[in-house]
């Protein structure tokens, strides 16, 4: 089972517009990464698991605080010993 959450036009507009977008954020204060899917008509769209959900204490049909911008596709996330010895 999977959640459609639909992005509003001023959201899409400073994404891509219509197109695939990497993105990352928080969906219900719970962090996301993942991908703004082409839905046609130029509308864009987050697909969210039901185990997300879960985490997020979430269910189909409730309201939840949406946050996310592009990803940074060059951005790699270092381990702290790994980052100490660089």
């Amino acid at each position: 089972v999977y959640a459609v959450v639909y992005l509003p036009a001023a959201v899409q507009r400073r994404l891509t517009a219509g197109a695939r977008a990497r993105v990352v954020g928080t969906v219900g204060g719970v962090p996301f990464r993942g991908g703004a899917l082409p839905a046609g008509g130029g509308r864009q769209y987050l697909l969210l698991s039901k185990k997300f959900l879960k985490a997020a204490g979430l269910a189909v049909g409730r309201k939840a605080a949406v946050c996310v911008r592009l990803d940074d596709p060059d951005a790699v996330e270092l381990v702290p010993e790994f980052e100490r010895a660089l």
